[in-house]
């Protein structure tokens, strides 16, 4: 019985004022903005805590020098991922800031956003990205690059909340801004093109998120360099793609590549390297490596804990990997202690109706299944469907998981013909989202081949087990091919 619940860290970067290496006048700052723009975060640091000081002294003569810098400042803190301090130092910057200098306070309430956001205080982080649209629109010349980095914000904070039609409008229009003011190869294009490869990912649309990343991450390499953070955020959006289509070895080199650019640039306890980890490990996980993918996940998780807070959504999805790994090797209490834990995280965090909330209790689900708690993995796993579609409709991937796992529960009850056409929808929604040559499809062809034998529709097993076939070996020879 599958019981998958992967979902991608996918870190969303709004980018600054700073990032664009704006009013860099004083050579102290205009140092500092280069080394971040290069994705020296720790050498950006220490310029700029020398730019706060020298704005210190002259504060009489410059009183926006200080809320500048400390706004800068913080911006290359939260870049190390030191998320609550770069969150004050974002709060003395507004408070510092000239109350005229609308611009200035656009950028600061979009940067608590992101930090709020980051740290998964999701209706904090929309209250100040609003702020921030607002102010940016009621300008008197109203700045398009703080409306573009505001709304980015709003979409990266609805697709976190599961909405994900509105976060698509949001980032569509911060798109047509960017590509109008910066032109189609600014990196903040890129940024735009990865938030939506995460809505179009979610639609099951893989193509289409394959060249927006494809895309995203030429700009990265070209304007910021190969071996920048940000570039190596963009190899592990694709790992993220590779790995929901089932190309498991290729989405493993693209996760290997982000991990170590992230090693020699942002170091090995930033939560987006956790992210890489955990990324890898879902890839051995899929694999049979389940000793590597289980160190993995635990370093993911020790982290994100650390980094993040032990109510993180990041956290709750740390555990229900490890839940995984632990059903898969029958360690049904060590994996249902963890989906329990998860789910009262998410549910706190997130609201009682969130995707991931689903993902939840799909886990939960299966490993009661998994304990012969039938009635009660039935129970789960229809309020997993119900959730899903309630949200996102019922032709979702996501979807078709549970509705697999549901018909098996259907089968263990003697349910047949149920069971039969939970598991042909489900066919049907991940051939129609997933592509017909999704390796993930095997296991659901062969399911259902075997429950059509116990129907005994002999031919309709048959056509089943002639597809999965197909495709097995048609991924074999692309494989083949690729050279893996």
């Amino acid at each position: 019985m599958c019981s998958c619940y992967f979902l991608k860290v996918c870190a969303l970067l709004a980018v600054s004022a700073l990032a664009r290496g704006q009013n860099a006048g004083a050579t102290l700052q205009a140092e500092g903005h280069k080394a971040f723009r290069e994705g020296r975060f720790a050498d950006a640091e220490t310029l700029l805590r020398r730019e706060v000081d020298r704005c210190q002294q002259v504060a009489g003569e410059k009183p926006s020098c200080r809320s500048t810098s400390l706004n800068d400042l913080a911006s290359a803190v939260e870049a190390e991922g030191r998320y609550a301090e770069a969150e004050s130092l974002f709060k003395q910057a507004l408070a510092a800031a000239d109350k005229g200098a609308q611009g200035s306070i656009s950028v600061i309430y979009s940067n608590l956003g992101e930090i709020a956001r980051e740290l998964g205080r999701y209706r904090e982080s929309e209250a100040a990205y609003r702020k921030a649209l607002n102010i940016a629109k009621s300008m008197t010349s109203p700045n398009d690059a703080e409306t573009a980095d505001a709304l980015s914000g709003l979409a990266a904070v609805a697709i976190k909340e599961g909405r994900f039609e509105e976060g698509r409008d949001a980032e569509e229009k911060a798109l047509a801004i960017r590509e109008r003011v910066f032109g189609p190869n600014d990196p903040t294009v890129a940024t735009s093109l990865i938030v939506l490869s995460t809505v179009y990912e979610n639609e099951g649309r893989y193509a289409e998120v394959e060249k927006l990343l494809r895309r995203a991450l030429a700009i990265r390499e070209t304007a910021l360099g190969k071996e920048h953070p940000d570039t190596a955020e963009a190899h592990n959006n694709i790992g993220s793609a590779f790995l929901s289509e089932g190309k498991y070895e290729a989405a493993a080199e693209e996760f290997q590549q982000a991990i170590s650019i992230w090693e020699k640039t942002i170091g090995t306890n930033h939560p987006q390297y956790a992210g890489g980890l955990s990324n890898l490990a879902q890839t051995y996980t899929k694999r049979g490596k389940y000793k590597e993918a289980e160190k993995l996940n635990e370093r993911a998780l020790a982290i994100w804990e650390k980094t993040l807070g032990e109510e993180h959504p990041n956290v709750a999805m740390a555990m229900v990997n490890l839940g995984t790994l632990y059903d898969s090797r029958h360690k049904y209490g060590k994996a249902e202690a963890l989906y329990q834990r998860a789910l009262a995280i998410d549910q706190k965090a997130l609201g009682e109706n969130h995707p991931a909330v689903a993902d939840d209790l799909n886990a939960l689900g299966a490993v009661r299944f998994h304990q012969h708690r039938y009635a009660e993995a039935e129970n789960l796993l229809k309020r997993s469907i119900a959730i899903s579609e309630g949200r996102d409709g019922p032709e979702l991937p996501t979807v078709a998981t549970v509705m697999e796992n549901l018909a098996i529960v259907y089968t263990r009850d003697g349910r047949l013909q149920e069971a039969s056409k939970l598991m042909a929808r489900a066919i049907a929604i991940e051939e129609r989202t997933t592509g017909a040559d999704n390796p993930n499809l095997i296991g659901t062809l062969e399911n259902y081949a075997t429950l059509l034998r116990n129907m005994k529709e002999f031919a309709g097993a048959e056509m089943a087990e002639t597809k999965a076939n197909g495709i097995r070996v048609r991924n074999a020879l692309l494989a083949e091919k690729n050279g893996r």
